[in-house]
């Protein structure tokens, strides 16, 4: 059995699911067809993945407004090329690991093909690629420039695309806080684990940081996309907290991944986000390794543990966006207790999200069988419907000019009633995006 996972790499997450794959004895290739800005160090292997590899660079360095002609040449040769290699992947793999929506041709038109081929197709979702663009700020950040009729198509795009891999897929892998859209069972992608670090025996190595006598409390922060993220309210809550204690801010913005981790080993801890849909994303993760506590803010917080087992769910302060600034002061101030959530946060990612332990979980999802029932997630049965990397009023102002222009149906939940009324609910005003407030008749005040 030979394994393909790709074509996209996030997070750095296929990479050491590969190789964690490799050492357990599963023929398994990571094949992305494009460099990840982050710089995570894979290099394509052969001649045609190198040539693919250097058709999307040339694509995605040219303007689309001054070298219209020249960037659809290189889209077309990108498709020919992912054609070619279309046919030798079918000869080539028995199992297809898809990573962020994407498969080998464009629009997925391989994937009725591959199922009708026999091969097995694990569709892993990572956040914008699941996730409706009305309740996804790294889409609809102002500085993104997406229209309200832009948003409805390509939510409208968004959800054909889904039904297509939920129709075709053996297994799709994802997360609740993300699958509004979704409509299929699916496996939960913080059960079977986080995974994005090569050298982990490295990242134990680093000792805790304890705070010394007059030293200041050193936090990083390193968003991959700072509007997204909740930076700039971020860096308001640390100069508040600056006006009463000593503290040493450093950001890292769009440097390579190794500069990052080199950073992790000098502070003391760090905030992720503020409105994340998962409460151990990539960034979280390494420093949970590094056994540096992650700050990470979002809504999925109060729904979570209504959701998950209680033994798949990371420890450390996952907090509602209101909550962050308590959280992170607490940090401050109390070093038995930020030492306490290091150790914690480091146990637990070194004993169930290590590669091991992470990469015999995916074998099974591989293979097929014994699939354990506690890794899946109905998103049917959520009531979850604020997505990431937006405050709710900001949610609640485009879901309202997303139904006053295109309808409720332009909201694409059709199919899950019942939540499509509590959207509606909430956008309106008459329902709490909390789910302890769920029937209250007025809104809260929201972060």
């Amino acid at each position: 059995m030979r394994v393909f996972i790709g074509p996209a790499e996030i997070a750095n997450y296929y990479g050491p699911i590969t190789r964690g794959l490799r050492e357990l004895g599963v023929a398994a290739d990571f094949v992305p067809f494009a460099k990840n800005r982050f710089d995570y160090g894979y290099q394509p292997s052969g001649p045609l993945i190198k040539a693919i590899n250097w058709a999307h660079a040339k694509r995605a360095s040219l303007d689309r407004r001054r070298n219209f002609l020249f960037k659809l040449g290189f889209v077309l040769l990108c498709e020919f090329l992912q054609t070619v290699y279309f046919f030798v992947a079918i000869v080539r793999y028995d199992v297809f690991v898809f990573s962020y929506g994407k498969s080998l041709l464009i629009w997925n038109l391989d994937v009725p093909i591959l199922k009708l081929l026999g091969k097995r197709m694990i569709f892993c979702f990572n956040g914008s690629d699941a996730r409706p663009e009305y309740v996804d700020g790294a889409v609809m950040a102002p500085s993104r420039g997406v229209s309200i009729s832009d948003c409805i198509r390509l939510v409208a795009r968004k959800k054909k695309q889904l039904n297509l891999i939920e129709k075709y897929a053996h297994e799709i892998v994802s997360l609740v806080g993300q699958s509004i859209i979704m409509t299929r069972p699916h496996i939960d992608r913080v059960s079977i684990g986080q995974l994005n670090l090569d050298d982990e025996e490295a990242a134990l190595a680093t000792a805790i940081k304890p705070r010394g006598e007059n030293e200041s409390v050193r936090i990083l922060h390193s968003p991959s996309h700072p509007e997204a993220k909740g930076t700039q309210e971020i860096r308001a809550i640390i100069s508040r907290l600056q006006q009463r204690h000593d503290i040493e801010w450093v950001e890292v913005i769009d440097r390579p991944n190794h500069e990052v981790l080199e950073e992790l080993r000098n502070c003391h801890f760090v905030i992720d986000q503020l409105y994340s849909d998962q409460p151990m994303a990539g960034f979280a993760m390494e420093a949970a390794w590094y056994g540096r506590p992650p700050v990470v803010g979002g809504y999925w917080a109060a729904f979570m543990h209504d959701t998950m087992p209680a033994n798949h769910i990371p420890p450390g302060p996952f907090v509602t966006p209101d909550r962050v600034e308590e959280t992170i002061e607490r940090l401050i101030v109390d070093d038995n207790y930020r030492v306490q959530v290091a150790r914690e946060v480091r146990e637990f990612v070194a004993r169930r999200w290590c590669r091991k332990a992470v990469a015999a979980r995916w074998k099974i999802i591989i293979e097929g069988q014994d699939i354990k029932r506690e890794w899946y997630q109905d998103p049917m049965k959520s009531d979850y419907f604020l997505g990431a990397c937006i405050s709710a009023k900001m949610a609640r102002e485009i879901v309202t000019n997303i139904v006053k222009q295109g309808g409720e149906s332009a909201l694409q939940l059709d199919d899950k009633p019942r939540l499509k009324e509590r959207l509606l609910a909430f956008a309106q005003g008459r329902l709490s995006h909390r789910p302890d407030n769920m029937n209250n008749s007025h809104m809260e005040q929201e972060a």
